[in-house]
């Protein structure tokens, strides 16, 4: 996964930032719309870590 997102509308920057705090507290209303559209019933997982490869 990326460490850094960012959210584009209409060819511009919504938002940009650290992708645990964009999933876990999005700023823009167009990204929190965009993250609520993900079908309810589909297991949504997502791990962060620091640092280093997962191989």
């Amino acid at each position: 996964m990326a460490d850094e997102i960012l959210v584009m509308r209409d060819g511009e920057v919504v938002e940009r930032g650290e992708a645990q705090a964009l999933f876990m507290a999005p700023r823009s209303d167009y990204t929190k719309r965009l993250l609520g559209a993900i079908p309810r019933g589909i297991e949504r997982r997502v791990e962060f870590s620091r640092g280093g490869s997962d191989g």
